[in-house]
């Protein structure tokens, strides 16, 4: 891998991993985000990981919502890099 595709790489994570934080309700609250914003919040991996995180300090029940977002979040990204693992030839 050439140094330019590392630095497009090494930007795209590092732009995900803050729009995790911001708009996944690390920094803040989700219910302190604009409206359309903390719809998105919610969809989120990171606020669902963070919902799961509180209720068990808590000693609450597990949120089946949280469990969902990340139960598909999983199987999209999975189909997505099983797709990408067959383009790009796979195992060879």
């Amino acid at each position: 891998m050439d140094v330019a595709a590392r630095r497009s790489f090494w930007f795209a994570a590092g732009r995900y991993v803050a729009g995790g934080w911001v708009f996944g309700g690390l920094v803040t609250s989700p219910s302190e985000l604009p409206g359309v914003l903390e719809t998105l919040a919610d969809g989120m991996p990171p606020n669902a990981a963070g919902e799961l995180g509180w209720a068990a300090a808590r000693g609450d029940a597990a949120p089946l919502s949280a469990a969902v977002v990340l139960g598909v979040w999983t199987a999209a990204l999975s189909a997505l890099a099983a797709l990408a693992w067959r383009r790009l030839g796979g195992a060879r």
